[in-house]
């Protein structure tokens, strides 16, 4: 939420900027995120996100990602608005981010959240490309080959489980443990619901 026309500036705690852009009606409508949530096989640095208000709940439901594999555009109004920064250095607590009951973690997949996490030192992602919600390793590209940010063991995107509900991603096995179990437990590092 803010003043029609500005795009805030945040960070979050891993320093990685976050621009909105709030619209006519003083919701945001768009999100820059500045990072690939540790998953460069299905987001770009950066990419973007339409904000959709359309739901029962009236919370702001961020759509797939808007992938820019040429180069972003510039961040800006395309309704002609005068455009002000407004920078907020805020970073999230990782305690607050932290998911209390299963319920709230299906709310933010519910909502297209997207979350970072660390388990027994290996570092996991879900994201929402293609509409759907995807969970793995977080992972960077060397050589051709994929390891996770955190552990630096090499790792196959084809372990991700991809999934239509909050029921199925919490099937998934982290580090020996289905994530069900887990996921009150899980250091989350970034959530964006």
């Amino acid at each position: 939420m803010g003043k029609p026309g500005e795009i805030k500036e945040t960070f979050d705690k891993n320093g990685e900027r976050r621009l909105t852009k709030i619209g006519d009606d003083g919701r945001a409508e768009m999100v820059r995120h500045e990072s690939f949530h540790n998953r460069s096989d299905k987001h770009t640095n950066p990419h973007d996100h339409k904000i959709s208000w359309d739901n029962p709940m009236g919370h702001p439901d961020p759509q797939p990602p808007i992938n820019y594999t040429n180069g972003a555009p510039e961040f800006k109004s395309y309704k002609g608005l005068n455009m002000q920064m407004i920078e907020n250095k805020n970073t999230i607590n990782n305690e607050e981010d932290r998911f209390k009951t299963i319920s709230e973690f299906k709310w933010c997949m519910r909502f297209h959240g997207e979350v970072e996490f660390k388990w027994k030192g290996k570092s996991y992602s879900i994201t929402h490309p293609e509409g759907r919600i995807n969970i793995g390793e977080g992972c960077y590209e060397k050589d051709g080959k994929y390891y996770n940010v955190n552990s630096h063991t090499e790792y196959s995107p084809n372990d991700d489980m991809w999934g239509d509900t909050a029921d199925e991603i919490l099937e998934y096995i982290v580090s020996g443990d289905k994530l069900r179990d887990v996921i009150t437990q899980v250091e989350v590092i970034v959530r964006t619901i």
